[in-house]
């Protein structure tokens, strides 16, 4: 298409001027002494060259219109790309950035423009940055970089940094160039989120079976002494019971039942831990007596007491009241005074006690037994220690108990510890939900 500017009001402006020239300074035909001929040819060739003019104008707005078209789409795609650009000159100055940079990180164009790129960063990415920028710069290939850029809103954004080489031709003649570093900057909270979880349940699942192995070396433990009591009292009876007298028969009857409940008891804490490590423990938190639970707990515990003529005294309001499992803290209260009669010598005392505070309650088991050494009470509920040690009548103790006593008062968002000294005996504590009357 040949766009036409020749009459009207809108004629092209220099065309205007070379007419008002013409008129100004017409060409003196006659005095040429032209033939006709020769004067209908050079108009001729005037016009066929204004034509071309014409054409290659044309031509010039055609492609002026392709390449600002194309620019637009440059821009666009530079600035809407899904990764931050940066280019950096030599000084590692940021000298161009696009627009999703600024909204990645939240800066404005005049809080980054010319400023130095490891201003951006935390201490260490800074530090490393810095280090590694000058061979960067000379050759980034596979030199990718991870660093956290600092935020207007005071928060580090994790990114990974890959970049190439751009170069400039200032004059043309590949004499005198300009060399930037062109910087993909690449957002990568999910993915650090990602490694960090899976290191989280790597070191999760190293724990477990670090566990495991220690749950079934507690457990052969356990299972053992009780076991070879046992095996013991009956290959004794059987071989010669006719030679021993009734006092004897007692007292190898009494070992065995002691050997018999202490396996009861493992087996029943084995079967309690299995199920919670399945999920298949219910939790039916309710409110209940904390003294008429002691209460019961410690009849089942009668035995062992008896025994040894303990006495047993009790603390407990009659009217204190918990929001609790009570099949879980029976559990627990059950173990806690297995062990308080295991540990404490003959005619010994053992006390339960409760008391408010911080809104819930703590309760505790305190014997006058043997005690343990510093060493001992910090492996206590943990996994991989074996923190037990011979009763006061060479009675097993077992590790399994005191572990399922963490994850019940876990359960109930509440803690358990200990205090003992050496020969001063051992306290145990443990909180729980309280509940007004």
């Amino acid at each position: 298409m040949i766009l036409d500017n020749s009459d009207g009001p809108h004629k092209d402006p220099l065309r205007r001027k070379a007419e008002e020239q013409l008129q100004d300074n017409p060409p003196d035909i006659d005095e040429a002494g032209l033939p006709p001929e020769k004067i209908r040819n050079m108009l001729h060739d005037l016009r066929v060259h204004q034509l071309e003019l014409e054409m290659q104008n044309e031509e010039l707005r055609s492609t002026q219109l392709e390449l600002q078209t194309a620019r637009d789409k440059f821009v666009r795609l530079y600035n809407q790309a899904p990764a931050g650009y940066l280019s950096l000159d030599k000084h590692g100055l940021i000298r161009q950035f696009n627009q999703t940079f600024m909204d990645m990180t939240g800066f404005t164009e005049t809080e980054i423009n010319g400023v130095p790129l490891a201003d951006l960063m935390d201490h260490t990415g800074r530090e490393t940055f810095l280090a590694r920028y000058r061979a960067l710069f000379k050759d980034p290939r596979n030199k990718n970089m991870e660093v956290n850029l600092r935020t207007p809103s005071r928060k580090y954004l994790p990114v990974r940094l890959a970049g190439r080489i751009e170069e400039h031709d200032l004059q043309g003649d590949g004499k005198d160039q300009d060399r930037y570093l062109l910087l993909i900057v690449s957002d990568i909270t999910e993915q650090k989120q990602a490694r960090e979880e899976i290191q989280r349940k790597k070191e999760q699942l190293e724990k477990t079976l670090a566990e495991k192995d220690r749950f079934f070396s507690i457990l052969a433990h356990d299972l053992k002494s009780p076991l070879s009591g046992f095996l013991s009292s009956t290959r004794i009876m059987a071989e010669d019971i006719n030679s021993f007298s009734l006092a004897e028969l007692q007292n190898v009857s009494a070992n065995m039942q002691r050997s018999a409940e202490n396996l009861y008891s493992l087996l029943e804490n084995l079967l309690t831990w299995a199920r919670m490590q399945k999920g298949d423990t219910d939790f039916e938190p309710d409110v209940i007596n904390l003294h008429d639970l002691v209460r019961q707990n410690m009849e089942l515990s009668r035995s062992v007491f008896q025994h040894k003529e303990i006495i047993f005294e009790s603390r407990i309001s009659p009217e204190l009241q918990i929001y609790a499992d009570s099949n879980m803290i029976g559990t627990v209260l059950r173990n806690l005074l297995s062990n308080a009669g295991k540990y404490t010598h003959d005619k010994g005392r053992v006390v339960a006690g409760a008391e408010k505070k911080n809104g819930g309650i703590t309760v505790y088991i305190q014997d006058s037994g043997s005690g343990m050494d510093q060493k001992t009470l910090q492996g206590l509920f943990q996994m991989n220690s074996k923190a037990t040690q011979p009763g006061t009548r060479g009675e097993s103790g077992t590790g399994l108990g005191l572990l399922l006593c963490r994850e019940m008062i876990h359960r109930h968002q509440g803690e358990i510890w200990a205090r003992s000294a050496p020969g001063k005996g051992t306290t145990f504590f443990f909180t729980l939900p309280g509940h007004e009357t």
